[in-house]
């Protein structure tokens, strides 16, 4: 794909992606480099939702969402690492909004930046 991404977060970021919801995950070491496979408790969450996915080359979750009746699609991606921030494990969750063939303006690229905060 050709362009720049406009990413925006996912819905899907409210998503359990823990195996259990009493299981305690054993956290990553927090210099973990990035995930060389993918992580299985992100694939039980997605299988017990019901959700089809693909892995991307970087071990991520890739799904693809229909949107709209004229059959446009929303890809969301799950990452498979994590990082440790206090004792809290963060997963990024993203999805590409928009792509551009053209540099954006400032004005609104400032603007997405601060709309894609709340």
């Amino acid at each position: 794909m050709n362009g720049t991404w406009i990413l925006v977060p996912s819905l899907l970021a409210a998503l359990p992606l823990l195996a259990g919801e009493n299981e305690t995950p054993e956290p990553p070491v927090a210099s973990a480099p990035a995930a060389s496979v993918a992580d299985p408790r992100v694939a039980t969450a997605l299988k017990s939702l019901g959700y089809e996915y693909s892995l991307t080359a970087d071990q991520d979750y890739k799904l693809i969402f229909e949107v709209s009746n004229d059959k446009r699609t929303q890809v969301v991606i799950v990452n498979s690492n994590t990082e440790i921030f206090d004792k809290a494990e963060i997963r990024e969750i993203w999805s590409p909004a928009l792509t551009v063939d053209d540099p954006i303006d400032a004005a609104l690229a400032q603007r997405l930046l601060k709309a894609n905060d709340t």
